[in-house]
């Protein structure tokens, strides 16, 4: 109804027109279709998860179970990924036994306003390491093993482009010998040997040999052995 200024009303349809009606309708069917598409992508979604789940399961299981066979680290040089438990053991494994044989071969590189790490490359005592390390060639440096010996090399030269760097041992630093302890002698009588004696002296002989060599001493005694007589 609508009132247009006059004591007669007219009454008008508010309903929409049939163009609305189709475009309203299409819209809802949309909204209707999009909303089952993405539950049923995330059931299937969910559905793929828990399978690969369970499959994963059943690798670790099977592996678990069955008996500890060498397995070939050969895709590694195909540029492959690991694609089991195993692989990734045997991976494991192996950088575990090539950092025990690499130690023996890491040196440590000092050079007194500085220390570094290299790396002994030949048997005849070149050492690969890093260019910012020694700096420039004709340096002297200490080299200690992991052992713990220690020994001197040169720096060689240096590659600042690719940050590396060579000496070369010209030294072993031999270790000190360690002095054994003196042990104390004894004769069958307890008394200290002759070589302990002459390393610490004989002191009642001294004070013997000095009191026989007073002449005052020797005048007393003489005077003394007179009037007994």
């Amino acid at each position: 109804m609508k009132d247009n200024g006059y004591p007669v009303r007219i009454y008008t349809d508010n309903k929409p027109s049939m163009p609305c009606r189709i475009v309203i309708a299409i819209a809802v069917g949309w909204l209707f279709c999009s909303g089952s598409l993405l539950v049923a992508q995330t059931t299937n979604a969910s559905t793929k998860a828990d399978q690969a789940g369970d499959r994963v399961a059943e690798v670790v299981s099977e592996e678990a179970d069955g008996a500890t066979e060498p397995v070939s680290l050969a895709f590694l040089n195909e540029g492959k990924n690991p694609k089991s438990v195993a692989q990734l053991r045997a991976m494991q494994d192996h950088v575990r036994e090539v950092s025990e044989r690499v130690k023996e071969a890491t040196v440590n590189i000092n050079l007194g306003v500085g220390q570094g790490t290299g790396v002994l490359v030949s048997s005849d005592g070149i050492i690969l390491t890093a260019a910012h390390v020694i700096e420039r060639p004709l340096k002297v440096a200490l080299i200690t093993f992991n052992d713990g010996s220690q020994a001197k090399a040169r720096t060689l030269g240096v590659e600042t482009g690719k940050d590396s760097g060579m000496l070369k041992i010209f030294e072993v630093i031999e270790p000190p010998e360690e002095d054994e302890p003196t042990e104390a002698k004894e004769d069958g009588r307890g008394k200290k040997s002759s070589d302990e004696e002459q390393t610490q002296g004989a002191p009642d002989k001294e004070e013997d040999e000095e009191e026989d060599e007073d002449p005052e001493a020797l005048q007393l005694k003489t005077d003394k052995e007179d009037k007994s007589n």
